[in-house]
């Protein structure tokens, strides 16, 4: 069950914590790491949301997998959301973490998606466009590949959709040929 405002709130406190140990960006890497995580291993995921297991066994659990792999400071907060009976939070609450870092650092979330994969100076020539046009200080690109799209590109970013994809413009030429009543009168 997703709950933002409680994710928010125990992000703003682990933003205010990194602050004033000077560990913002061992933090970011490490909440980064949790979300990979939970995204990678379901059984993870699984073990963080079961009602079952009690607070105990899935603060051992999660200390053997990620106490060596996070700060100090992170496990400390960790630790923290475990004992607050939090644990089926922890990846919404790295996931705000990431959004409020991005927010406070001026880094801006663009997703781009093409057929087939690009090379990084293409990549890094999209970037240049997108901090020109949109004034963006400073761009975190994540590329996906979908050949469905069959060519093009979508880029997505602050809830904009720059759909340049061949599959777009073949489904809207399908649409304009099936409302058109000159197709079918002939």
């Amino acid at each position: 069950m997703r709950n933002p405002r409680l994710a928010n709130v125990y992000a703003k406190s682990l933003i205010e914590f990194a602050q004033q140990q000077n560990q913002l960006d061992a933090a970011y890497t490490d909440m980064q790491y949790i979300i990979e995580l939970c995204k990678a291993s379901k059984e993870f995921d699984y073990v963080l949301a079961s009602p079952i297991i009690s607070e105990d066994k899935k603060l051992a659990a999660v200390s053997a997998v990620v106490k060596a792999n996070v700060s100090q400071q992170s496990w400390a907060f960790i630790t923290l959301v475990l004992k607050k009976n939090r644990a089926n939070y922890l990846a919404q609450i790295a996931g705000a973490y990431v959004e409020q870092y991005n927010k406070l650092k001026g880094i801006h979330e663009v997703s781009l998606t093409t057929a087939l994969p690009i090379d990084a100076a293409l990549q890094n020539s999209i970037i240049d466009k997108l901090k020109q046009e949109a004034g963006f200080k400073s761009i975190q690109l994540t590329s996906k590949i979908d050949p469905s799209i069959i060519g093009g590109f979508i880029l997505e970013f602050n809830n904009n959709l720059i759909d340049a994809s061949v599959s777009k413009k073949l489904n809207d030429l399908k649409l304009i040929f099936q409302n058109n009543n000159l197709v079918a009168a002939i």
